[in-house]
């Protein structure tokens, strides 16, 4: 996966809670910086891709290895 400017580890939390802390977090990096938000709640895909679109940001990557999902998130610019 790319570079990124913060990782957040949700893997123990059951969704929407990843999503609803990437968007905290989202709130702490400046436009066009990249986070890195891992979670093992399967929902949390479709709930990042609709959160994304929702909200502006654009989803730069996302992978899924041994049980946890990786989503590589650029905040939009303001």
């Amino acid at each position: 996966m790319a570079d990124f400017d913060k990782e957040l580890d949700a893997r123990d939390l059951a969704s929407p809670l990843p999503v609803l802390r990437a968007k905290a977090a989202l709130r702490e990096l400046l436009p066009g910086q990249v986070l890195r938000l891992l979670a093992s709640d399967q929902r949390t895909a479709l709930d990042v891709g609709s959160f994304c679109k929702t909200a502006g940001h654009e989803l730069v990557a996302q992978d899924h290895q041994d049980g946890v999902r990786s989503f590589l998130i650029r905040r939009r610019a303001d």
